[in-house]
């Protein structure tokens, strides 16, 4: 990485078009960017059209928001995809009044999300070209600089009927399986490769259809290929109209709608499927949070008079005391729940957790927290940000009840707590690893690297607290860019306020990438700790054992440490996580932690512990 992050990369005011400035234009007088900004003359509208690598001379043109001589920012819809920092835009036209003031390139250099009349946007903030010299504010990492439109994957549309049909060398070719799409191309998989087709080949009359529905006919262009397990994926670029998103999810919604209803239809009598102490459980839960947010709500009006200081004073003290009382009564009843759902088969699971849901999700759904796991904005639990809610201050929401249940639900259960203690427990490991290099090393670097990083707290605590971060090599691999961001800006940060300069490279990866570039590996690359805290929850049996043999063998240096962290099913709150949070985990016990290692036939040392709450294990290999 090494790019220094100044106050260029983001402007001091971010401030959204209102209706004191009716054309959506925002002059800031000055900044600290070297070039002050210019408020211009007249009413007109502002907008920059920028030019798409695809379709092919496919434009776009958005209102600006602010501009200068050096740089700009306009708004883009969730709807309408989004720039990835770093993405080159090599064709930018200034237009006022239907008239082209000014062409020129640029680059984008942050893309922050906001709400706007209850609807996601984008604004886009983008360095003009000044000095076609200038670094990318991503340097020359391994981060993709590309155009992002918003891209869905098959799963969107798992329930519906769709098929591919194009002519190819006058034979018809059939896909039934669409592997992802977005408004400017798709990809699909055919079951049979007769190694016909090549990159930039035109697949004639391709036609998309979703229930029997057409939502794209036209030309298509081939920019990826690919083998796969189950046949050839095909990406391709369409060169005719846009693929029709809003139909699909017409034709989704219409189709969700009548499941539903028939579902409803169908199981109207699952009450009498339901364990009878099941539902006395549930019915002791609801009454006594109803009481209390009955009673909080009540509350927190009568304190909107106070002043704001005493107000939130007397707020922390009213949670800490009542959350008590409360807590130890959710923790009997959840307990209680475990017990009873213990050995459920997946169809009982299924009933039960809809009768849960259904009788008491509009409740727990008030916690910021378990509204994140269980909507999963980035499509998978555990995500960065939920890692984030749990270790940081967990008083969040927009009522005392709401706050309540946030720091029950990320702060006081046991997983919640398992999870926290995840970062003393690495920052040992990591310090550990820096004193035992140094000492055998000298001068030499200590090289670490965080597999599934998300926010990398252990890591921002070590910066902090740690000179000796000076001799090491941090790599943070995620398979999610807006956690490698997040980590990025609050490192970089870091680094430059505590003057340190320690080496910090972020590597957007998935497992299987890993997996396929560790037999390129170099021995001078090798690790001298690596480690995974909250990945293998969600690997099978057999890409765990594969992941573990790899990062072993190719990538962890001679004497280095390889640390895996996993839940054990000891957990007695997998009732909360299942019928909460939808957050599925697969729990492996100590001995099942040890058979991860079977693979491997040499080892210095191997072991598993857990931290204090006794539900994260830890597999420790030494090499």
């Amino acid at each position: 990485m090494g790019t220094k992050k100044t106050e260029q990369s983001t402007p001091n005011t971010l401030k959204h078009p209102s209706t004191d400035n009716p054309h959506g234009v925002e002059f800031l007088k000055s900044e600290k960017r070297g070039i002050p900004r210019k408020k211009t003359q007249g009413k007109e509208k502002l907008l920059v059209e920028i030019s798409l690598p695809y379709p092919k001379g496919a434009k776009i043109q958005k209102d600006i928001i602010d501009l200068a001589q050096n740089g700009l920012s306009f708004k883009m819809l969730s709807s309408e995809g989004y720039f990835l920092p770093g993405t080159p835009l090599k064709n930018l036209t200034i237009i006022q009044d239907e008239s082209v003031l000014s062409r020129m390139s640029g680059e984008v250099i942050y893309a922050i999300a906001f709400n706007e009349e209850q609807e996601k946007c984008y604004r886009i903030g983008v360095q003009l070209n000044t000095d076609q010299k200038r670094r990318s504010v991503l340097g020359k990492g391994p981060f993709p600089h590309q155009v992002r439109p918003l891209r869905y994957g098959d799963n969107t549309i798992e329930n519906l009927s769709r098929i591919v049909v194009f002519t190819f060398k006058n034979k018809q070719e059939v896909s039934h399986k669409i592997l992802n799409f977005s408004k400017y191309g798709l990809a699909f998989q055919l079951e049979e490769n007769e190694n016909l087709f090549k990159l930039g080949d035109v697949l004639e009359n391709l036609q998309v259809v979703v229930n029997n529905e057409m939502v794209y006919s036209g030309k298509a262009t081939i920019v990826n290929l690919r083998e796969e397990d189950k046949g050839l994926a095909i990406g391709v670029s369409l060169r005719g109209t846009l693929l029709d998103i809003e139909k699909i999810f017409s034709i989704k919604k219409t189709e969700e709608t009548s499941r539903e209803l028939i579902h409803y239809l169908k199981t109207s009598w699952i009450s009498d499927k339901v364990d009878l102490n099941f539902k006395t459980q549930i019915a002791d839960i609801r009454y006594f949070l109803e009481k209390i947010k009955k009673v909080l709500d009540v509350e927190g009006d009568s304190l909107k008079s106070e002043v704001s200081g005493i107000r939130k004073s007397i707020e922390k003290k009213l949670i800490s005391d009542v959350g008590r009382e409360i807590f130890e009564y959710l923790d009997r009843a959840f307990e209680n729940l475990n017990i009873i759902a213990k050995d459920f088969n997946a169809e009982q699971h299924n009933i039960h957790k809809e009768y849960f849901q259904s009788h008491l999700h509009s409740l727990f759904l008030l916690s910021p927290f378990v509204l994140r796991c269980f909507t999963k904005p980035l499509g998978y639990a555990g995500d960065y940000e939920m890692m984030d809610m749990i270790y940081r201050d967990p008083d969040e929401g927009s009522t005392l009840f709401s706050r309540l249940l946030n720091i029950y639900a990320c702060d006081h259960i046991r997983p919640a707590r398992a999870s926290r203690n995840r970062i003393p427990y690495l920052l040992k490991q990591v310090s550990n690893t820096v004193d035992k290099i140094i000492e055998k090393e000298g001068n030499g670097k200590v090289k670490i690297t965080s597999i599934a990083c998300g926010p990398a707290n252990e890591i921002t605590d070590f910066i902090k607290n740690s000179e000796k971060s000076n001799q090491c090599e941090i790599n943070l691999i995620d398979i999610e860019p807006e956690a490698l961001y997040t980590s990025q800006d609050r490192l970089l940060a870091l680094k430059a306020l505590n003057r340190h300069d320690v080496k910090i490279t972020f590597q957007n990866k998935s497992i299987k990438q890993i997996i396929q570039e560790s037999k390129k590996n170099s021995s001078n690359q090798r690790q001298h700790l690596i480690y995974s805290a909250g990945l293998f929850e969600y690997l099978s049996p057999e890409t765990a054992k594969r992941l573990v043999e790899v990062l072993y063998e190719t990538l962890l240096d001679c004497g280095g440490t390889l640390v895996i962290g996993n839940f054990d099913p000891s957990n007695e709150f997998k009732c909360f996580m299942d019928y909460v949070a939808e957050w599925y985990l697969i729990y492996r016990t100590k001995e099942e932690m040890l058979s991860l290692a079977n693979g491997i036939s040499q080892y210095r040392n191997i072991y598993c512990e857990s931290e204090e709450t006794g539900i994260n294990n830890f597999l420790v290999l030494e090499k």
